[in-house]
């Protein structure tokens, strides 16, 4: 799976980038570019001038995507070095490097702990989540999401049958993407008492 992955749409579209060789051994699994294509297309134009949270980056597609289509600011994380270096890399290749900021961290502990005093924005327009298939995300991580009013969760797992929508989540849009499930979420509204 190591190799390119290009970019679908947007000012850089067919530019290419690198996955990193980690995809290997499977601690990363890039969404495609059928998958990408079709998220970005569902999204149209809530992406440009976002500020864009990428949780797991992985390869970074998600954030390179979501520059290329007008995004005005992300922020990577991953936890592996090696991936790390691979999506820094990729963002001076793609000559993207100073609309992102990089954070080599595990997600779940930033998010459950609040751990974002630091970053450039403390909320955000959209966050991408996909994590590796078998991590179950806490109820704390999804109450502690920083979006911001309005704003969309994207998570990416296996199946639909995989997925629990987190407490106070709705499901605004879902889609099947051949072998990988996307659900767009955003948080519910809560009434004042």
């Amino acid at each position: 799976m190591a190799g390119n992955l290009r970019i679908t749409g947007g000012r850089l579209v067919r530019q290419q980038f690198s996955v990193p060789r980690e995809a290997d051994i499977n601690l990363v699994r890039p969404a495609g570019d059928r998958v990408r294509e079709a998220v970005f297309s569902s999204l149209g134009n809530k992406i440009r001038n976002a500020e864009i949270l990428d949780c797991f980056s992985g390869s970074g597609s998600y954030g390179f995507e979501s520059i290329s289509r007008g995004a005005k600011l992300i922020i990577f994380i991953e936890k592996n070095k090696k991936i790390a270096i691979t999506i820094k890399l990729n963002a001076s290749k793609l000559k993207v490097y100073e609309q992102c900021y990089f954070v080599r961290n595990d997600a779940i502990l930033l998010i459950e702990n609040n751990y974002i005093s630091d970053w450039p924005i403390k909320e955000f327009d959209l966050i991408f989540i996909d994590p590796p298939y078998k991590l179950k995300l806490s109820s704390l991580f999804w109450s502690k999401l920083p979006l911001k009013k309005e704003a969309l969760a994207i998570f990416r797992c296996l199946s639909k049958e995989e997925f629990i929508c987190p407490v106070n989540y709705e499901v605004i849009r879902e889609k099947k993407y051949g072998g990988t499930w996307v659900a767009f979420m955003r948080k519910k509204e809560m009434s004042s008492l």
